[in-house]
């Protein structure tokens, strides 16, 4: 079974009620009122109402398709940036990961690094670390360019160049 056209979905919908209404309004005229069967009706009035009655059918259909045009955005919008938070907090959190990783690995050859130069970079990993999480949680336009850009190494080596 196909299924219709997403974008125009609840005016082809409403179309087709429109049809079933003015047909069904004609049979019934014929049958319950005897009158001669008439896809036009013959009186003004009739027309005018049948008129109305569709083109409201038209417009809420026209209407409901917009509505959920711009819902359907707004969710893209939400998934772009969800991803973008994911890609930054993993970004930060691999960062940190391979320092301590490096961290070990200074450990496991204890003559190489003097103690002191281990906690003072250990010092700064942490106080990096810490910085991308504030930044990342203190981004004031949520989209998933300004999300990855505060994470992204080039543009804070640029705010520390420029400070």
């Amino acid at each position: 079974m196909t299924s219709l056209p997403r974008k125009h979905q609840f005016l082809l919908i409403s179309l087709c009620l429109v049809i079933i209404m003015w047909l069904a309004d004609s049979f019934i005229h014929y049958y319950a009122f005897h009158e001669e069967l008439n896809l036009i009706p013959e009186t003004a009035n009739e027309l005018w109402m049948r008129t109305v009655i569709a083109f409201l059918l038209v417009f809420f259909g026209t209407y409901v398709d917009h509505h959920n045009k711009v819902i359907m955005q707004h969710e893209a919008e939400k998934l772009e940036i969800y991803k973008a938070t994911i890609h930054s907090t993993q970004h930060i959190l691999n960062n940190l990961l391979n320092q301590m990783q490096l961290f070990r690995m200074e450990l496991d050859n204890p003559g190489r690094v003097q103690q002191s130069e281990l906690k003072e970079t250990f010092e700064s990993c942490f106080a990096e670390g810490k910085d991308l999480v504030k930044k990342l949680s203190s981004v004031d336009q949520l989209s998933a360019e300004k999300i990855l850009q505060s994470v992204d190494p080039a543009s804070i080596d640029a705010k520390r160049n420029s400070h």
